[in-house]
């Protein structure tokens, strides 16, 4: 729930890059709120919905805060989850086998060499398992009789009991990274489904979001430097990291033909340069505005 008491569908999705912590739901309808100091300017807290650290926002209350606020609005986070899930699912639905296979890339077993190397290497851990327990009871029956007196049996029995535990922490690992592996396939035939369900969408829906989206971290914005030669204002971006059900958090390949990459590079160095022309441009007629007065 947020502050207005309306439940908004990304709150217990969204957490902290930094802290790990949950993000709150606020809502500034009235009053957007006092100029806050931030990298040396100040600004008006902007009247909305969003979101920010709950860390930040339950510390600074009674001491000084232990992370930053990771502020973020609900508008951007929608925008940005509309666009992974319909890039997603379009290259899933187009790529189905090189996606499929991407995500084997992803485990941390790569191959079905691998795969078996792993199970060589549990069988022969279990094999060793097993003699300890034999040497264990041999140990226990010693004493019993006693062959071996209390120290002699504490002696034996830790090495023997350390070198059991480490066995069992390894084939866990194993075991761990052999079932991801397993499935990998399962994972991605529940992640086709999904898209074969929504095949065509304009707008995020609750009910997508509950279908879609496992976890959103949200890392801390960053401000760019400001020109006060040429009055510009610093810009602001976010990284947002976001985890979809089945699949986690997916890099999609760059699926564009040469000419579209170099189109697009054209279209940035085009974008740099009036930037760079309106930057001149401010800075002469700031000069000449100081120089008349």
């Amino acid at each position: 729930m947020n502050e207005s008491g309306e439940a908004n569908p990304l709150t217990g999705l969204l957490y902290c890059y930094d802290c790990k912590s949950r993000m709150y739901n606020h809502r500034n309808v009235s009053d957007p709120g006092t100029r806050i100091a931030r990298n040396g300017r100040e600004y008006k807290r902007a009247k909305g919905d969003y979101y920010r650290c709950s860390d930040f926002a339950n510390s600074k209350v009674k001491f000084a805060p232990t992370c930053t606020e990771h502020s973020i609005t609900t508008k951007a986070v929608r925008e940005i989850l509309l666009e992974v899930i319909r890039a997603t699912c379009s290259y899933a639905a187009d790529h189905e086998q090189e996606f499929i296979a991407r995500l084997r890339e992803s485990s941390a077993v790569k191959a079905n060499e691998t795969a078996k190397l792993h199970k060589k290497a549990i069988a022969k851990n279990e094999r060793r398992l097993a003699e300890l327990d034999k040497i264990f009871y041999s140990l226990y029956e010693d004493k019993a009789l006693g062959k071996i007196d209390e120290a002699m049996f504490s002696q034996m029995s830790g090495k023997y009991k350390t070198e059991r535990d480490e066995l069992a922490v390894k084939n866990d690992a194993l075991q761990i990274e052999l079932d991801a592996y397993n499935n990998d396939g399962t994972r991605a035939d529940k992640f086709i489904e999904l898209v074969r369900k929504y095949t065509s969408f304009e707008e995020l829906t609750t009910q997508m979001i509950f279908e879609f989206i496992e976890r959103v971290e949200v890392h801390e914005g960053e401000w760019s430097e400001l020109d006060a030669d040429a009055g510009t204002r610093g810009s602001r971006s976010q990284e947002v990291d976001v985890y979809l059900k089945y699949i986690g958090r997916f890099d999609l390949p760059d699926t564009r033909s040469p000419e579209e990459i170099e189109a697009e590079q054209k279209h940035e160095r085009l974008k740099a340069k009036r930037r760079e022309y309106n930057r001149r441009y401010n800075r002469k007629r700031y000069a000449t505005a100081a120089t008349t007065t």
